[in-house]
This record gives structure tokens, C-alpha cells and sequence, in this order.
């Protein structure tokens, strides 16, 4: 089965797979998550797990900020180091 590419996806009459999944953020210490540098996706969906699932609040070094769901309190020096 061509997957829109040209390639083959590997699966044979497989439906599309969609919707949503549940992953918890202890991913993130697990050596499977941290033993290479990060690639593009893995950036992508730690920046997931690190938004706000609930309004709460946050500070940034001296002052205490609200975050609503989804928003992050971060910095370019933090997403560097991560």
C-alpha cells in the first residue's frame, strides 16, 4: 500500500490510523527518550508535555504568572538546554 509518496507504508489493508492517544509525561525520563539528541518530533512533543493540562500558575525568576490549558512559561535559554 502506497503511503502518498511513492513508498510502501509496510502494512497491507491496514485502515488509517487516527484519532488521539494518552502519553504521559514520565516519557521524558525514560533512557529511550534521552540516550540521542533530539530530533525535530521529539522537540515537538516535549513542547507538548510541557504546556499547562489545567489553569494554574507559573513564575518566570522574580514574578508570578497565570497560564491557562496549553500555554508554557519558558525561555530560549530553557528550550536550548532541554
Amino acid at each position: 500500500m502506497e503511503n502518498g509518496n511513492g513508498r510502501s507504508s509496510g502494512f497491507q489493508d491496514t485502515p488509517t490510523i487516527t484519532g488521539w492517544i494518552k502519553l504521559h509525561r514520565q516519557i521524558r525520563e525514560n533512557p529511550l527518550w534521552t540516550d540521542r539528541p533530539y530530533a525535530r518530533g521529539q522537540a515537538w512533543v516535549d513542547l507538548l508535555l510541557r504546556a499547562a493540562f489545567q489553569n494554574t500558575r507559573g513564575t518566570d525568576g522574580c514574578r508570578v504568572v497565570q497560564l491557562t490549558l496549553g500555554q508554557m512559561l519558558t525561555s530560549e535559554r530553557e528550550l536550548a538546554l532541554a
